[in-house]
């Protein structure tokens, strides 16, 4: 018998962080949810509106965030800013490695 190879895919969490909002109505949030954001939690804080995504799909992070801006650009939306923990984490790190390295 053949061996399938599948490509797993996994679940992603990121922020993204929308311009052009003022206020979180009914049609916003419908607009939203239509396009795919059944998966994510829309807010607004200090009136600025984010989405965020709890478990996006994706061969990566790459293109499960890549995927949710067309989502957002479908719905009539702009994405200015997207915020991930990991990218974050990864972030931190390097920065420490620079650090760690210039002392050497």
């Amino acid at each position: 018998m053949a061996k399938v190879n599948r490509k797993e895919t996994a679940s992603y969490q990121f922020t993204l962080i929308l311009a052009g909002i003022k206020d979180l109505t009914p049609d916003v949030t419908d607009a939203l949810y239509e396009v795919g954001f059944d998966d994510a939690l829309v807010g607004m804080a200090a009136g600025v509106p984010y989405i965020d995504v709890n478990h996006r799909q994706g061969d990566s992070l790459d293109k499960a965030v890549r995927e949710a801006i067309r989502d957002v650009e479908k719905a009539g939306f702009h994405v200015v800013r997207v915020e991930s923990d990991a990218a974050n984490a990864i972030t931190r790190i390097n920065a420490d490695l620079l650090t760690l390295s210039s002392h050497s």
